[in-house]
């Protein structure tokens, strides 16, 4: 818990006051196209601000891994990174029909609950398409922020990883198959870990003039650590997002696959799935496979020559320990 309080919260509540003033900033060129828009730019605010800023804290991070300071260009580029994560989880939310993310209603359906207050017209595909809307906005600004070359190009790459493991994600969960372990790692990391991870430390590096290899694939490792834990946390989670949504969409975890290979019983619903994941031993099995992730990531670590080697582990620890 150290780094996250220490390190990452610093950079996050600096983030956060900066993201704040440039959407205030696009909030009032907006102002041309109606009044409508800066109620629009309220929700975006307050969406964007609940969140932990991971992503753009690793991105400053890691050029200060390699430089004393980090400097404006990367602020911005962590700035749009966050506002990227943004849209990408408002329509995530839609395709898994989440009521829920960052402890209030999911957009789509503040959308909807104003929706019902003016009674709209199909008031469930109004809220959606607004919420979509507001996704685009939120990329179609960030792109304003990226001014590195090389950065550019880098999130393009990524982030076209990440709309393919999303499709893959899609995919799982419309299978009435179990896919392999290959498979499911893969899902991980092209829609979660290497955009979480791998693309902000790789972009904080190249800001600080420097090859990007190392931490990139350390970043992917960590990637798959996180989503490991957060499958996890879906079983715990009592605020933020929707317990037992894994479950409930159908998604192809490391548990189910698990499960599938020890049994042929059909769980009757997530209560029973938990006992069953239990009475077979998986929980045990993914905390296994997670502990040997973090070992080869402390290995990794202790090989880098940076000048926060001590914090990074600690980051890794974290990821292991994590409650939310």
């Amino acid at each position: 818990m150290k780094f996250m309080q220490e390190i990452i919260g610093h950079y996050a509540q600096i983030l956060r006051e900066e993201t704040d003033m440039f959407l205030k900033n696009m909030q009032r060129e907006a102002l041309t196209a109606g009044t409508f828009t800066q109620e629009v730019y309220e929700l975006l605010k307050d969406y964007v601000s609940r969140g932990k800023f991971l992503r753009g804290s690793l991105l400053l991070f890691a050029q200060e891994c390699y430089a004393p300071k980090y400097d404006v260009q990367a602020v911005q580029a962590a700035i749009a990174l966050e506002l990227i994560h943004a849209a990408l989880l408002i329509q995530d939310d839609i395709m898994d029909r989440s009521v829920l993310r960052r402890g209030c209603l999911a957009l789509h359906k503040s959308f909807e609950s104003r929706g019902e207050v003016e009674q709209f017209q199909e008031v469930k595909k109004t809220g959606e398409s607004l919420a979509l809307c507001a996704a685009d906005a939120l990329i179609f600004v960030a792109l304003r922020l990226i001014k590195h070359g090389e950065l550019m190009d880098l999130f393009s790459k990524e982030l076209h990883r990440t709309a393919l493991g999303q499709m893959a994600d899609i995919m799982g969960s419309a299978s009435r198959k179990t896919f392999s372990k290959d498979k499911i790692l893969k899902i991980y990391q092209y829609k979660t870990a290497r955009y979480t991870f791998s693309l902000p430390l790789a972009a904080g590096v190249i800001l600080a003039g420097r090859n990007p290899a190392q931490l990139e694939k350390i970043g992917e490792e960590m990637g798959l650590l996180y989503n490991l834990r957060d499958d996890y946390l879906d079983f715990t989670s009592t605020s933020g997002k929707d317990q037992g949504s894994d479950f409930k969409e159908n998604k192809q975890t490391m548990y189910r696959l698990l499960l599938c290979e020890k049994t042929s019983e059909e769980p009757k619903d997530f209560e029973h799935y938990k006992e069953l994941l239990e009475k077979h031993g998986v929980f045990k099995e993914v905390d296994q496979l997670m502990l040997t992730y973090h070992e080869n990531i402390l290995k990794q670590i202790a090989q880098l020559d940076i000048l926060k080697k001590e914090e990074l582990a600690l980051l890794a620890t974290n990821l292991l320990t994590r409650k939310k």
